[in-house]
């Protein structure tokens, strides 16, 4: 039995996962973008036979800043139908509204959709059947400090804070 000959082939069948091309029924679903908790656009793929088809839904206004945080939405909405598709490797490549993006798997219900000069967006796909609805305006940010009392856990924290700096100052 000549184990050495069998070495290489176990080793190449078992990193050939690594090397398969991503289908296009993988792409296929509701993909949606959030921004701090709301849902900005969904990205709808259906494969066929011809390729991949779908749509892109998306306020009308939408502003981004130029490190990729969405800083404006209007509340109308707009839906972009796919120009083009193209299943390169492990992405897709789209066309939408003459805008090239290069979507990316990045596990069973996440993936990234990237356009020239912003970063990637971090999209997740929905339950199927899941409604999706769109933000119509960004949610004001909480400035408000949260307060803890002090009353019951800071004494003790306090007092040795007290203590260490009357030490160091008798030190000097």
């Amino acid at each position: 039995m000549n184990i050495g000959c069998r070495r290489p082939a176990i080793l190449l069948l078992s990193t050939a996962w690594l090397c398969v091309a991503q289908r296009s029924s993988d792409f296929a679903g509701t993909w949606v973008f959030q921004f701090n908790g709301q849902a900005i656009f969904t990205l709808r793929l259906s494969a066929e036979k011809a390729g991949i088809s779908g749509a892109l839904t998306r306020p009308a206004q939408l502003t981004f800043s130029p490190d990729g945080d969405v800083t404006e939405i209007g509340a109308d909405q707009v839906t972009l139908p796919i120009q083009k598709s193209a299943l390169r490797g492990k992405q897709l490549e789209l066309t939408i509204d003459r805008d090239r993006y290069v979507l990316g798997i990045e596990g069973p219900n996440r993936a990234s959709l990237v356009t020239q000069g912003m970063r990637a967006w971090h999209l997740e796909r929905a339950a199927g059947g899941e409604k999706i609805v769109l933000a119509t305006h960004l949610a004001e940010p909480d400035y408000r400090k949260k307060s803890v009392p002090c009353a019951n856990n800071c004494g003790p924290w306090l007092r040795r804070i007290k203590k260490r700096a009357s030490r160091s100052i008798q030190r000097r």
